[in-house]
């Protein structure tokens, strides 16, 4: 099952605009469902949530643009620092993959515009050169994984083995 940017679930903090420094919504014909959401206000407070139930894996999606640079995805409390900084566009790029989760567990995804190996992303650059620039994050989809049986499979493997 895919899930869009713009779905009721996530939870965006600070907000979305008119908030204050709060998330915005670009459109582009190359995201799933042609738009994607993304904050500059690099920190600790820019985030997006989406708790779920009854995935066994998932597969976030991002993209990649100019001012896009460090960023982190947190997973049930575990968090992962990660940089998507790059010269040219991307579009929808795969950010963070995780399986063998346990579907009647609740899980909660959660990706920063922080980096905590990178607190000073916006005045010091990849090489250690000081800069001023934007720290972005753009937040496309998240797909949730879902295991599925095939019976008529199934029943044929049972089926073979009791010859």
């Amino acid at each position: 099952m895919k899930i869009d940017d713009q779905d009721k679930a996530w939870v965006f903090s600070p907000g979305r605009l008119p908030v204050q420094d709060g998330w915005d919504t670009t459109i582009d014909s190359s995201l799933y469902l042609h738009s994607g959401s993304f904050v500059c206000p690099y920190g600790q407070g820019s985030s997006a949530s989406y708790t779920f139930i009854g995935a066994s894996g998932i597969v976030l999606n991002g993209y990649i643009w100019p001012d896009g640079r460090a960023f982190s995805v947190t997973l049930d409390g575990v968090v992962h620092n990660m940089d998507a900084t790059s010269h040219w566009r991307d579009n929808s790029t795969i950010f963070f993959a995780a399986g063998n989760l346990d579907p009647g567990v609740l899980h909660k995804l959660t990706i920063s515009d922080y980096n905590s190996d990178k607190a000073n992303c916006t005045r010091v650059d990849e090489f250690g050169q000081p800069v001023l620039r934007y720290c972005c994050l753009g937040l496309d989809s998240l797909t949730l994984l879902q295991a599925a049986v095939t019976v008529k499979y199934v029943r044929r493997v049972l089926l073979a083995d009791q010859f």
